[in-house]
This record gives C-alpha cells, structure tokens and sequence, in this order.
C-alpha cells in the first residue's frame, strides 16, 4: 500500500495556508531562527502590555489555599 500516494489526493486549504505562511515568515528571517526570535523579543518590549505571563500554582491571587 501506497500510503504517499493515498496521502497527496487530499488537499486541506487550511493546511496549506498555514504551511505558505510558515514559509513566508521564515523567508522574511532568511531561515534564520535566532533572527525570529531577536525579532519577536523586540517586538515583545515593545508592547509588553500584551505579554501575558503564565502565573505559579502558589501565586494565584484571590484562592484559598485549597485551591477553591
């Protein structure tokens, strides 16, 4: 069984738009990694009214500490 085959008859749109917009940002950082990531740090303390930052279990605000 040719499982390639079978695997290139379906075409998602959903998946290939995700695919060409992977591309597309990893050719804007010429498929440079560390150039993405400088980048999205920037873009970070530049609106870090927008980062969200995940909280410690022990840090809730406003929990008993059964965790109700």
């Amino acid at each position: 069984m040719n499982h390639t085959k079978e695997h290139s008859l379906y075409v998602d749109p959903l998946v290939d738009e995700v695919r060409n917009v992977r591309k597309a940002i990893s050719e804007t950082f010429d498929h440079d990694v560390d150039k993405l990531c400088d980048y999205l740090q920037h873009i970070e303390q530049q609106h870090q009214e927008r980062v969200v930052m995940e909280q410690m279990e022990g840090d809730r605000q406003g929990r008993s500490e059964g965790g109700i």
